[in-house]
């Protein structure tokens, strides 16, 4: 997942920054579920990425909580 800016108009604290952010998150993270859940284990993502993949969406959410407790 990249990094993408997630403040709306330069305002941290609106409520549609974050309800987008843990929105993307949620979204992010059932991607990964799905691609886990593929028919065939030859198809399913490695779990060493999906691992990667998981900790990346955990720690653009906590950025983004931590810079919008300030």
């Amino acid at each position: 997942m990249e990094e993408r800016s997630i403040i709306n108009d330069g305002d941290p604290q609106s409520s549609s920054a974050r309800s987008g952010m843990v929105l993307d998150c949620m979204v992010s993270v059932l991607r990964i579920g799905l691609s886990c859940s593929d028919s065939l284990p030859s198809e399913r993502i490695p779990m060493n990425i999906v691992a990667k993949k998981l900790h990346a969406i955990r720690d653009l959410f906590l950025r983004f909580k931590k810079r919008n407790r300030r």
